[in-house]
């Protein structure tokens, strides 16, 4: 009973950090109505479309939980938003917050793809050991 406690604790995290996920990409795509921000320009527009991308993958996610490829594709997404005060411009106070957001979702996605791969490999550890105890006939 408390493995699987744990397992809906555990399960829980990795839903909280993708929801996270989702809405900072659902802020960055809004952002630009709410701060005066420029929305016309290229930078923003790559922006926005990276922001967006981030929120389909973080919604494919939040539907079809434990996929870690999904995970490192948002992790990805995210190491873009790193570099996206280059994108606009130059690096001011302002365009720093994307690339706060960016290190955000690039840590979330990857600590729940590695949580996603030491929960696989022990799953699979524990049935090699199950399978190692069964009797033939």
């Amino acid at each position: 009973m408390t493995a699987s406690r744990s397992s809906d604790s555990e399960s829980f995290g990795v839903r909280l950090r993708d929801m996270i996920n989702l809405v900072i990409g659902v802020v960055i795509i809004v952002g630009p109505w709410f701060n005066g921000d420029a929305a016309a320009t290229n930078g923003a527009i790559r922006l926005r479309l990276v922001a967006g991308a981030i929120c389909a993958v973080s919604l494919w996610i939040v539907m079809h939980q434990r996929h870690r490829a999904a995970e490192w594709l948002n992790a990805a997404l995210g190491a873009a938003l790193i570099s996206a005060p280059c994108w606009r411009g130059g690096v001011d106070l302002e365009r720093m917050t994307f690339a706060m957001a960016g290190a955000i979702v690039l840590v979330f996605a990857a600590s729940c793809a590695l949580q996603i791969s030491r929960e696989t490999r022990f799953d699979r550890a524990w049935a090699s050991i199950v399978r190692s105890w069964e009797i033939s006939p």
